[in-house]
């Protein structure tokens, strides 16, 4: 099976001076009291971006208190490649979740037992966050699709 990767879209668009290489420009604003200088920040690739996804059950309703775990690739003691979990969260009332995190690929993990009414959740899939001033929107998740 071919592996997933999902890249969120801006939530919002701002448009930004970005130079060749993408890089904000810096804007300054001589403030005529004091004449300092208002200088953006340009953007930061250690800045965290805030992430939201909706999950939701194949009749389109909420995924609601799932358990959303995400991991990174890190090595282990001995230089192994492997797992490991950087944040534990949940899927809210409207079925979703939310974490901030920096730019770089993660793997997410979605699990809820199964009710009455409802079958078992479990997904598992890989993310790529870009650099980004504004939150972001992932796709949203169908269980069993």
């Amino acid at each position: 099976a071919a592996k997933t990767i999902l890249t969120p879209k801006p939530i919002s668009y701002d448009f930004h001076d970005v130079d060749q290489d993408g890089n904000e420009q810096l804007q300054e604003d001589l403030q005529p009291k004091t004449g300092r200088r208002d200088i953006r920040t340009p953007v930061r690739p250690d800045k965290k971006t805030q992430v939201q996804q909706k999950i939701v059950y194949p009749d389109n309703k909420s995924v609601i208190l799932a358990n959303v775990e995400i991991f990174v690739m890190a090595p282990d003691a001995k230089g192994k490649l492997e797992k490991k979990l950087i944040k534990k969260t949940g899927t809210n009332a409207a079925g979703r979740w939310l974490a901030a995190l920096e730019v770089g690929k993660y793997f997410v993990h979605v699990f809820k037992q199964a009710t009455s009414e409802k079958p078992i959740v479990e997904l598992n899939y890989e993310i790529e966050i870009p650099v980004s001033e504004t939150p972001m929107e992932l796709e949203q998740l169908q269980v069993g699709v």
